[in-house]
């Protein structure tokens, strides 16, 4: 018996496709259409040519593999189309995403860490 995979169970068959919803990142029309432009200008091949067929197709599942390219085309996208975001290096900032990282499990350690140090120092 064969197992049909369709788009729902198995995901987009384009990654460029997948790739260019990433970068859109849930903006309106006009933002996504911005990004697939943006994503047009970097797909090229070593003579400036953008790039198609199977040579596009290796190049966006490479780019979707990585999660750090992945979110720099995301990042450069909004940089270049909406002027944002700047990069806020402060230490408050840092922390932010520090944390935004940590999961839940790490978290209620760190709760129950401070609650067991504020008991102490009530002692």
């Amino acid at each position: 018996m064969a197992i049909a995979c369709t788009q729902v169970f198995c995901g987009p068959s384009d990654p460029c496709v997948e790739l260019a919803t990433v970068i859109c990142d849930g903006g309106d029309a006009d933002y996504c259409q911005k990004s697939e432009a943006f994503l047009d200008k970097r797909l090229v091949g070593p003579d400036g040519k953008p790039l198609s067929g199977e040579p596009r197709q290796q190049m966006c599942a490479a780019i979707m593999g990585s999660i750090e390219v992945m979110g720099a085309y995301r990042f450069k996208a909004k940089q270049e189309i909406l002027g944002e975001p700047f990069l806020d290096l402060s230490k408050k900032a840092r922390d932010a995403r520090l944390e935004a990282f940590k999961t839940p499990e790490q978290k209620a350690a760190e709760a129950a860490e401070a609650a067991k140090a504020a008991s102490e120092k009530d002692q």
